[in-house]
């Protein structure tokens, strides 16, 4: 699971940014990163990008479909709508092979077949934009004060 840490210093920037409204900036902000996670996810058949689900204070563990239109999206932002402050929002994808798409894997798999699969990081590259993506959040957030 990959966490996005700031320092208090870095939230209380954020909430400057926005005026003061934490739930609108905090709102703002995961409906963004909902919409990174789940479109940069890389299509083939669709199951990864299908296998992305939102849990408020506990980690979900739904299975994906093969909708790779990340219709989903709206499903992850429903959840966020229910978010306050002092929950803990997860986002999660519940595919299997999640972690060898994002990390890659070399070598041999418990059925004998052999890899050499690069891994694509596309999770990491969005949560290393979080900061981006959440000034440009708090800054919308700010136009609506």
């Amino acid at each position: 699971m990959i966490t996005i840490k700031w320092s208090s210093a870095i939230w209380e920037g954020m909430i400057r940014k926005a005026k003061g409204d934490v739930q609108g900036f905090v709102s703002e902000f995961l409906q963004d990163l909902n919409n990174e996670m789940v479109f940069t996810t890389p299509v083939r058949l669709g199951f990864l990008r299908g296998s992305w689900f939102a849990g408020l204070n506990e980690v979900p563990t739904q299975a994906g479909s093969k909708d790779p239109s990340g219709a989903n999206v709206s499903e992850l932002n429903a959840v966020v709508a229910k978010f306050t402050i002092g929950d803990t929002y997860y986002l999660v994808n519940t595919a299997a092979y999640a972690a060898r798409v994002e990390y890659g894997f070399f070598g041999v798999d418990s059925l004998g077949r052999h890899y050499s699969q690069a891994g694509r990081g596309w999770i990491r590259a969005v949560v290393a934009r979080s900061g981006e993506i959440a000034s440009a959040a708090a800054l919308r957030v700010s136009g609506r004060s």
